[in-house]
């Protein structure tokens, strides 16, 4: 499940529009809202569950660097 638009700029503003991972400026580029614990395990989708990513950060985050 997708964080809204509002959520999804509360993460931004949270992460000080920086990669949470690799502290990269976000300022014009795409990035992901990433869920720090997924839905399925009962996560929520609030912006307290969630972190900034650059797209290469968020890449790792699947099955090789988390």
């Amino acid at each position: 499940m997708a964080f809204s638009s509002t959520v999804r700029q509360q993460i931004y503003n949270n992460a000080n529009g920086k990669c949470e991972k690799c502290g990269t400026s976000l300022s014009g580029k795409e990035w992901e809202a990433h869920h720090k614990r997924h839905v399925s395990s009962g996560g929520s989708n609030t912006a307290s569950n969630g972190m900034a990513l650059c797209k290469p950060c968020h890449g790792t985050m699947y099955g090789r660097g988390h």
